[in-house]
This record gives C-alpha cells, structure tokens and sequence, in this order.
C-alpha cells in the first residue's frame, strides 16, 4: 500500500464515521426531514462555515478575542 493509497483509506474512513455520526443524531433527535436532505443541508451550511474571512472580518475577530481577553485579565 503506497502513501496515496493509505491516505485515500483514511479519507474514507473518516467519511463513512462521519455518516455514521449523522445518522445517529437524525435517529435520536426529532428531525422532520428526511434523511439525505437533512445531510444535505447540514454539509452545506459546513461548506459555508469553512470559508476563509476577509481582513475585515479577521479584524472584528482579533479585537473581540482582545476584547474578551482585557475583561478576563481585569478580574
């Protein structure tokens, strides 16, 4: 088994325990959707939430970190 190999095994098991964690939630929560829209809708909102953040963005995010940091060291 080469590198490419074991990596695309690898790949593989992490989605098949991803559809796994999936369809036990679906099971155990009460979802009115059907299965594989519910994937579906859960996969593209990752998709979305993946996304790089422009400078503006970063920008936001490093002052409320540093926001929240001063009010922690203040205490």
């Amino acid at each position: 088994m080469d590198m490419q190999e074991l990596a695309d095994f690898i790949s593989y098991l992490i989605n098949e325990q991803r559809e796994e964690d999936l369809w036990q939630i679906w099971l155990h929560k009460w979802i009115d959707k059907d299965f594989e829209v519910w994937k579906d809708e859960i996969q593209s909102k990752q998709q979305t939430s993946n996304k790089k953040m422009d400078k503006t963005q970063e920008k936001q995010s490093i002052e409320k970190a540093e926001k929240i940091l001063g009010r922690i060291k203040n205490k």
